[in-house]
């Protein structure tokens, strides 16, 4: 009985959050105007899928031009979590630093490491951070124990009893998994089976890998200025931007301010702990910092009439370093890759997201006066499957609708010039 009692207060102590002690900021459902059979239409698409919430923006020129909550959560404040578009905002501050002259895109990864950063089926070959950024390291995605580090109590506890009812879940749900992602990721390439680390040869196409990203790149980047990567991300884009709204750490907004995510399981939807993935660690935005986010990519680094970053360093990131034809998420096949910076055959460019309870996109087309959109949903793929029919009907439908409006007022701001 007294393992039992001590076993129960580990799990609440563990699922139970810190979150902000501060009241959920209320901005509305809608800024600005749009066509009113395009909202029609969006609603109505946003009916029939059944999604617990959306947050839409809309982006022409330097301008919010319009964005809008649906759903359970129809706040605009609503948090999200963005899933890999954190590697756009990585890449750009990586991009700041090399302005600073701390750090080169060539330079060999090993040389920023307490360890080598080789491929052995290619010692000779250096990985240069740059393949990092474009994730031609060929680095695996994730490394074999990394399921510990990315997912907090709340979650594994969950993921024990709604799936496979693994133990090593509930053990780590009740007793918090020691290591890094960092110190995982250093084991693995010192102790592992190379074939679980390096499934590819570096610089021979694309090898999508978030460890590369997050646990050495990040490594690196933090390393350089003695404070983490999200530190470095904080100081050099989100704090010269002005995202208020956007942290790596849930516990800095109310817990009423975060959107609840939902995974489909089975064909109904289903509520993971509040806090998502993790705790922390990994970005959460609203729709508005997110469109502002863009917006800077979109004016060339400048906004509010201020250089945040170089025209020059902006151009790197989106041009196309990988080429490659694929099929991605949501109805759009992409044709290259840039640094931190996803290139589609429908001229179209930003980035991608997706972790259990949430999808993410912010996507622009580059004209006289560039125009995009960011949509948000709480919803969508789960741990275990991803009804990619669902997601071009609903998420792709309801991006290409914004996306045509989006078109039509870039063209009349060219008239009115």
């Amino acid at each position: 009985m007294k393992r039992y009692l001590i076993c129960l207060i580990a799990i609440v102590l563990v699922t139970c959050s810190v979150f902000a002690d501060k009241p959920v900021p209320i901005l509305g459902t809608e800024l600005g105007e749009i066509d009113p059979d395009v909202v029609t239409k969006v609603e109505e698409i946003f009916a029939e899928s059944g999604m617990p919430s959306m947050a839409l923006a809309i982006v022409v020129g330097d301008e919010l031009a319009w964005a809008r909550g649906l759903g359970e959560q129809p706040d605009l404040s609503t948090i999200y979590m963005i899933g890999s578009i954190n590697k756009a905002y990585i890449a750009t501050a990586f991009l700041s630093q090399v302005e600073d002259g701390l750090i080169e895109p060539e330079d060999d990864v090993s040389d920023y490491l307490p360890f080598e950063f080789r491929n052995p089926s290619a010692p000779d070959m250096p990985i240069t951070l740059r393949m990092l950024l474009t994730h031609q390291s060929g680095f695996v995605s994730s490394v074999p124990g990394m399921r510990y580090v990315e997912n907090d109590g709340p979650m594994l506890w969950w993921r024990f009893w709604n799936l496979n009812k693994k133990l090593g879940d509930l053990w780590h749900s009740i007793i918090p998994f020691g290591d890094t992602g960092s110190e995982v990721v250093e084991r693995a390439i010192r102790e592992g089976d190379p074939a679980d680390v390096w499934p590819h040869r570096p610089n021979a196409g694309l090898t999508y890998s978030n460890d590369a990203y997050y646990y050495v790149l990040g490594r690196v980047m933090g390393d350089i200025e003695g404070m983490t990567y999200q530190d470095v991300v904080t100081q050099r884009v989100l704090g010269p931007l002005g995202l208020g709204n956007t942290s790596f750490e849930a516990s800095a907004f109310p817990k009423g301010q975060l959107a609840i995510p939902y995974c489909l399981l089975d064909g109904e939807y289903r509520q993971y702990p509040i806090t998502g993935l993790s705790a922390s660690g990994l970005l959460r935005s609203n729709v508005l910092d997110l469109a502002r986010f863009m917006a800077l990519h979109m004016n060339d680094g400048a906004l509010d009439g201020v250089q945040i970053i170089p025209e020059e360093r902006i151009a790197q990131m989106h041009a196309r370093d990988v080429a490659i034809i694929s099929t991605d998420w949501i109805a759009m096949r992409l044709h290259g890759w840039g640094w931190g910076w996803q290139l589609w055959t429908n001229d179209q460019m930003g980035h991608t997201g997706a972790v259990p309870g949430f999808m993410s996109q912010m996507t622009y087309r580059d004209a006289q006066v560039p125009y995009g959109v960011v949509v948000l949903i709480n919803a969508g793929c789960s741990v275990v499957q991803c009804d990619w029919k669902w997601l071009a009907d609903t998420f792709g439908a309801i991006r290409e609708l914004l996306m045509e409006e989006a078109a039509r007022q870039a063209v009349g701001q060219v008239v009115q010039e």
